[in-house]
């Protein structure tokens, strides 16, 4: 009787298991107040979907959690002031925690229990990175002397729009079983996006393709 019931209990324990999967994404904001409202949205079609909300307690932390698992998707995390930053939700990870500041520099985020928010932060902070460079060049060509300068520089400008495509490519060889390498290697398959330029020529968006193809693939939950 003892062993049939150890079984049965197993049994019952894993079952109840299987059926209580869902997601908890812990979430701390440092310099956040008590008691704030924040959101937690995904992108969906031309729209942004709004899928839990949670406060915050005395530390800035909040925890959105509910019972069904959350759609592949790049997700916001929205404070009560309208700042918002992303981060990646696969159907493999739904319990991890992103801490951060107020600021929401790429660079201060820390992650845990999650490879993708990993992967994905790795990609932001060079991007980021090289953004600051695209604006320094920006400021270099709007004071160039002369074409042979300008070219230079657009040719720098162009360089960087490169070194993201690597970066990027690297992290999806690096991790082929991540969602958000699935992101990245989708990005060969769209079209090409039409870079908006300034009158001498330098892109305004450094960025460009990231920003189109994050846009386009994050509604479509690959």
């Amino acid at each position: 009787m003892t062993k049939r019931f150890t079984v049965l209990s197993l049994f019952l324990f894993l079952f109840s298991a299987a059926f209580s999967q869902g997601y908890k994404i812990t979430v701390k904001i440092k310099g956040l107040k008590s008691n704030s409202t924040c959101l937690l949205a995904n992108y969906y079609a031309d729209k942004n979907q709004l899928k839990d909300s949670a406060k915050t307690d005395a530390n800035g932390v909040m925890v959105f959690k509910g019972k069904e698992i959350l759609p592949n998707g790049i997700y916001l995390v929205v404070t009560p002031s309208r700042n918002y930053f992303e981060i990646v939700v696969s159907k493999a990870e739904q319990e991890f925690t992103i801490e951060t500041d107020t600021n929401f520099e790429t660079e201060k985020f820390v992650i845990k229990n999650s490879r993708e928010n990993k992967a994905f932060f790795e990609f932001n902070n060079f991007a980021s990175s090289k953004s600051m460079e695209f604006e320094t060049l920006k400021a270099r060509l709007s004071i160039a002397k002369n074409r042979k300068d300008s070219m230079a520089i657009n040719k720098q400008i162009v360089d960087i729009d490169s070194f993201i495509q690597v970066k990027r490519q690297e992290i999806a060889d690096r991790e082929p079983d991540l969602f958000i390498s699935k992101v990245f290697r989708s990005f060969k398959e769209l079209p090409e996006p039409v870079p908006v330029r300034n009158a001498d020529g330098s892109l305004q968006d450094s960025n460009y393709r990231y920003n189109y193809y994050k846009d386009q693939i994050g509604r479509a939950h690959v």
